[in-house]
């Protein structure tokens, strides 16, 4: 038996080069896909660093923008509960400055009256400049409660 094997094949189809226009095409589609992935992923991610940066500025006690809500719906959810919560910390922020306003401005009639009836009915003038001392004090206590207000709804002060 001359024959040791069953399948007989020419040598040229034995031999094969090495498929470098495989290689490309596979370089080609991967570099696609991660454009494609990279393009996808930068689309999802973007409404999140615009809701990272407007986190970060209610953090600072600033007021931002309302975020844009699109994207999925999971996104587009919490983009509205951020857009509401930073609308009820800015409405808390002008009531909170208001009442504080109010209650400052309030007390200043009540301390004008009390000076005003120390000074006619103290005669001791140790005793008058203690007073005198203390409702100057409740009155600077008072002007510093208004510049706060005024700072937090952005007004300046005017003599």
């Amino acid at each position: 038996m001359d024959d040791d094997y069953w399948l007989m094949l020419p040598g040229e189809h034995a031999e094969s080069e090495y498929p470098w226009h495989w290689l490309g095409w596979g370089g080609l589609s991967l570099a696609l896909a991660l454009l494609v992935a990279w393009l996808i992923v930068s689309r999802v991610t973007l409404p999140l660093r615009i809701l990272a940066r407007a986190a970060r500025e209610v953090g600072r006690g600033q007021h931002p923008e309302p975020v844009p809500e699109r994207g999925a719906i999971e996104l587009r959810q919490l983009a509205e509960a951020f857009n509401l919560m930073s609308e009820d910390l800015k409405r808390n922020d002008a009531e909170r400055a208001e009442v504080l306003a109010g209650i400052s401005h309030d007390l200043r009639t009540p301390l004008a009256r009390l000076r005003l009836e120390s000074e006619m009915s103290i005669t001791d003038e140790e005793a008058l400049a203690a007073v005198i001392e203390d409702i100057e004090q409740m009155d600077a206590i008072i002007g510093q409660f208004l510049d706060f207000a005024r700072c937090e709804n952005g007004e300046t002060s005017e003599p």
